[in-house]
């Protein structure tokens, strides 16, 4: 036996009786009867957005550049790539804008840190000086 002993076919537990509870301070909750919800209609047909085209790295070929062989390419694929490096260009050319915004942004905040750790600087001395001319007397 896994868990100890088996129990006697006959056994009954004997019968609890629990205690009634008549307080005034433990509130009593009544039953809310609900309205029915309203129907919805739900679509059948979800339209999904098409997904933008991207030339799929199983569908390139590697290409011998070395040969002198006329190379053919179907022109819709040629648009299609010159697409794709005009995006590539413009999304290099954001970059290069955001870079040059945070380096400009970098050293406007260099000038005033700068110029905070000189005012400190300048009151650390004053405050010397004053100290100086106070306990000389």
């Amino acid at each position: 036996m896994l868990f100890g002993k088996r129990k006697k076919e006959g056994a009954k537990l004997a019968n609890i009786e629990f205690p009634t509870y008549e307080g005034s301070g433990i509130p009593r909750l009544e039953r809310q009867v609900l309205e029915p919800l309203p129907k919805i209609q739900i679509p059948t047909r979800i339209k999904i957005p098409e997904r933008p085209k991207i030339i799929s790295p199983q569908r390139m070929q590697r290409i011998d550049m070395n040969s002198n062989k006329p190379l053919f390419i179907k022109i819709e694929r040629y648009k299609e790539a010159m697409q794709i490096i005009d995006n590539i260009r413009s999304k290099i050319s954001e970059a290069e804008d955001v870079l040059r915004e945070l380096s400009r942004i970098r050293r406007e905040e260099d000038k005033e840190l700068d110029a905070w750790h000189n005012d400190i600087n300048r009151i650390k001395s004053q405050l010397l000086e004053i100290d100086q001319k106070l306990f000389e007397v």
